[in-house]
């Protein structure tokens, strides 16, 4: 993971959207105050028995964050684990639109956000027209996942290049995605002076459009080392089209490995998940973190980084999707190094002894 430099911190803001209507759960210092400084606690409600419900916005609809906390949910229910802290997964347009929603306060948790968005913001970028308004408030608690992005068309369409889709219409995918960023950056530079049409068509509608030949290319993802989790879109496209990549430009390679922050080149090899190309794919990798605010409380957060951490492996065994909860060098090694961990999963993490092993930035309000 590239430690790349980020302005000082605390520098001198779909479908599924939800009402916290959780009583004063997400803050410290709000009604139902402990008496040291902490708001409701994890089972605390008028009777004293209800477990603290949590929005998490995730993504698409199929998505592999969507499949990984659908799945957390079902176990931490089946297993009697959600006694103290419930999880609601909701569907969102996309990891960057479930970022924003986080900050304008539609969920509790945001279920992923890439490092690059996270880079960006709060007014670089794709944000700086929209800047993110809470961005020093913002706080991780685990990574989540990454994916491989890269572009496919038709084996039969005589696309070998980005140059070749000159009067053809590519698709980068839904616009809400995390991945947006990325791709407008990518094809920016592969489409240099090539009149092609770019669309953003909704991930889930992608296979449909190519099969009808109203897109000529794509761009696709998959998910997780050893990179053979396909997200539903890309297991229909797979099944359905017989498709090969178009590579990057070796220029294009280049600069994502220098100018940017968390978006490196990576060899994929399709062999043991693609029923229709089999070879090695040069995608570009993008992790993403679990994020929540400074104010929710402590111990709300302390619980769920708990429950994802100890629990990960069986959430796995139950769903592929969940690699970076099983998995603590992910789940804590692909966090963004210079934004701050919430103070509950620092708790956590300083009191499993494993803090130290990993470069994390400290809640300011440790």
């Amino acid at each position: 993971m590239p430690n790349v430099s980020k302005r000082q911190f605390l520098k001198a803001s779909v479908a599924g959207t939800a009402m916290f209507g959780l009583a004063g759960c997400t803050g410290n210092g709000d009604d139902g105050d402990d008496g040291n400084g902490n708001g409701a606690q994890p089972g605390d409600d008028d009777d004293g028995d209800e477990p603290v419900s949590l929005a998490v916005g995730t993504s698409v609809e199929g998505s592999t964050a969507f499949r990984t906390f659908t799945a957390f949910s079902q176990y931490l229910e089946d297993n009697g684990l959600d006694d103290k802290v419930a999880i609601e997964s909701l569907v969102t347009e996309g990891a960057t639109a479930t970022y924003r929603g986080l900050d304008q306060g539609d969920y509790d948790v945001a279920g992923i956000a890439s490092n690059y968005d996270q880079e960006m913001a709060p007014d670089d970028g794709d944000f700086a027209d929209n800047p993110i308004a809470n961005y020093d408030d913002m706080r991780q608690v685990r990574a989540l996942l990454d994916n491989v992005n890269f572009l496919i068309t038709e084996e039969d369409s005589g696309i070998e290049t980005w140059q070749d889709l000159d009067g053809m219409t590519v698709s980068l995918g839904s616009p809400g995605a995390g991945t947006r960023p990325l791709y407008d950056w990518i094809a920016e530079r592969e489409l240099d002076g090539v009149d092609a049409t770019v669309q953003y068509v909704e991930f889930g509608s992608q296979p449909d459009e190519m099969r009808a030949g109203r897109i000529d290319a794509a761009m696709v993802y998959v998910n997780n080392p050893p990179y053979t989790v396909m997200p539903g879109f890309h297991q229909e496209m797979d099944a359905t089209v017989d498709w090969v990549p178009v590579p990057y430009s070796d220029s294009t390679v280049e600069a994502l490995e220098t100018e940017i922050p968390f978006a490196q080149p990576l060899e994929y090899d399709t062999t043991d998940d693609s029923d229709s190309y089999q070879g090695m794919v040069t995608g570009a990798r993008l992790p993403y973190t679990c994020l929540t605010m400074s104010d929710m409380d402590d111990e709300v957060v302390h619980e769920f980084t708990r429950l994802m951490d100890e629990h990960g492996e069986d959430v796995l065994a139950a769903d592929a999707s969940a690699g970076y909860m099983a998995d603590r060098d992910m789940g804590l090694g692909a966090m963004h190094p210079e934004i701050p961990v919430h103070k509950g999963a620092y708790d956590y993490y300083v009191e499993a002894g494993i803090w130290d092993d990993y470069d994390l930035m400290e809640p300011p309000e440790a």
